[in-house]
């Protein structure tokens, strides 16, 4: 069964009349049927908790997403920034040897982190 939350008004409305249906079913019971009044207080209670869960874990599940949205865009932040700091230290150069040199050194540093290709490119761009 779909959560309560995803019924369509149909639905929900099906649901509500066997909440009232079971609860005049129980108005119709004797006293003696105690085990039977039972049961249905408890299919009563159990429709009733549904909505209790749904609206506790939904909104728990929303903030986990973007909790870890939060912590992925975090890292690519600083890759980026990372990345940008490099840059900055090669186009700092005094002479594109050094240039060529530093970027070199960082891409050997930090593999990981800079693109492999990093170096050829400044080459490529000092060689213009």
């Amino acid at each position: 069964m779909r959560p309560i939350v995803f019924l369509s008004l149909q639905e929900n409305e099906m649901i509500f009349e066997n909440i009232f249906g079971l609860t005049r079913k129980i108005d119709n019971l004797q006293s003696g049927d105690t085990l039977e009044i039972e049961k249905i207080k408890l299919k009563i209670e159990w429709y009733k908790t549904r909505g209790t869960i749904f609206s506790i874990f939904i909104p728990l599940f929303a903030g986990v997403v973007a909790f870890v949205g939060q912590i992925w865009l975090e890292h690519e932040r600083s890759d980026t920034n990372f990345q940008i700091k490099a840059i900055e230290i090669v186009m700092t150069a005094e002479n594109p040897d050094i240039a060529v040199n530093k970027a070199i050194v960082i891409s050997e540093l930090f593999p990981e982190r800079i693109p492999k290709n990093f170096p050829e490119k400044m080459k490529r761009m000092y060689a213009k």
